[in-house]
């Protein structure tokens, strides 16, 4: 797989593996059939998130296909978050120094090849080693859920930022005319994070 990120599209894709480090410490990689799908699950494997990117989002998008007894194998790759994170670590750095990067994912999946096109003809490339190359598949259908969460971004982003940077789980519990969201309360100790 070889994929394309330019313009516009740098931030979104940055944001996308940030959001996905607050979540598990592994990212996988994996060349779909509608694009790219980044996914991550907690330690614990209570928590998956997924954050696919379409073809069109990406210019331009080449998949290799692997062929054997008339099977396509989709590229994917399982790479370490923090290895990841320092290649993303700064997003207004990437905005105003690179105009592209582009992903690699070679068929045998040993590694991810990221290079950058930076302003002034200068191209840097980071090799991040793959950890395996299977996908993460989740044992979840969504149309046994009772209640759907849907709000605009900065709702869900202003009920998360009140609670205290350490406080590691939150819960959500939906009802029928109300949502709450509220973190592990001891007891024991009389305290509540909030």
């Amino acid at each position: 797989m070889e994929c394309t990120v330019a313009g516009l599209n740098l931030r979104p894709f940055a944001k996308a593996i940030h959001a996905l480090a607050k979540i598990g410490t592994s990212l996988y990689i994996e060349d779909t059939a509608k694009g790219v799908a980044l996914k991550t699950v907690n330690a614990s494997r209570s928590a998956f998130a997924s954050i696919a990117f379409e073809k069109a989002f990406f210019n331009p998008y080449f998949t290799y296909m692997e062929k054997g007894d008339d099977i396509s194998l989709s590229a994917k790759c399982k790479v370490d978050m923090k290895a990841c994170l320092s290649v993303f670590k700064s997003i207004t750095a990437i905005e105003k120094t690179v105009e592209k990067f582009k992903l690699i994912i070679e068929c045998d999946a040993t590694e991810l090849t990221i290079k950058f096109f930076c302003i002034k003809d200068v191209i840097k490339t980071v090799k991040l080693h793959c950890v395996e190359s299977e996908s993460l598949l989740t044992i979840f259908s969504k149309d046994c859920c009772d209640n759907l969460i849907s709000a605009v971004p900065r709702y869900i982003r202003g009920a998360f930022q009140s609670f205290h940077p350490q406080v590691e789980d939150v819960t959500v519990r939906a009802s029928k005319r109300k949502i709450l969201v509220n973190n592990y309360v001891d007891h024991r100790f009389g305290k509540r994070l909030r």
